[in-house]
């Protein structure tokens, strides 16, 4: 829980930045850009309007800020990757894990830009940041498989479709009403399915 700013300290600036951006995401996770209000935010911020304006100048820069702060991924997260060791199924299974619990974790305000996209492609885009540095991280382990003779394929597709798997799972379960729910399942059914595709002749 964060806590009541102190006049004028350096940390209770961020601090009341930081719940700003917290109150923002669980606002418009509900109700999008055009349903999240300003007041709303600064009242479940626990700070006045004036206050949101000061840190960030106008609701669009808001949700730009907010989306690019929750959404944006960099490399250094991904570093696992540089270091899998083992058969390429358990490299996949690791990927696959990490991968689940990202996209969960930010699955609410993926779901409203997909929304979001569909009428503006303005803040919604914001979110495809992240998923944007998975993929180019993922295509480049892809190649290094490819040369090691593990894989065959176009690296930048096979890191498109084993995301995709990922990306499914998490946030449209319900077009999959057969699909195992049960994570472990899900990740031995995916990494089976590519490995079959990412082998063939």
């Amino acid at each position: 829980m964060f806590k009541l700013a102190d006049a004028g300290g350096r940390q209770s600036v961020e601090e009341t930045r930081q719940r700003i951006l917290l109150a923002t995401r669980e606002i418009f996770a509900q109700k999008g850009s055009r349903g999240t209000t300003t007041r709303e935010v600064a009242d479940r911020a626990e700070v006045n309007e004036a206050t949101l304006f000061r840190h960030f100048g106008t609701k669009q820069q808001l949700l730009q800020e907010m989306l690019d702060h929750f959404c944006t991924a960099t490399e250094g997260e991904l570093s696992f990757v540089d270091y899998l060791q083992g058969p390429i199924e358990e490299q996949l299974r690791q990927i696959c894990f990490a991968g689940i619990a990202k996209i969960t974790e930010k699955r609410d305000l993926i779901c409203v830009s997909l929304v979001e996209d569909t009428r503006s492609g303005e803040s919604g885009s914001l979110a495809w940041r992240g998923p944007g540095v998975a993929q180019r991280k993922l295509a480049e382990f892809m190649r290094q498989r490819i040369e090691a003779g593990e894989l065959r394929g176009n690296p930048d597709e096979l890191a498109r479709v084993l995301m995709s798997f990922m990306f499914a799972y998490v946030v449209s379960p319900g077009i999959w009403p057969n699909a195992p729910s049960d994570r472990e399942r899900a990740v031995e059914l995916f990494v089976g399915i590519f490995l079959n595709g990412a082998r063939g002749k």
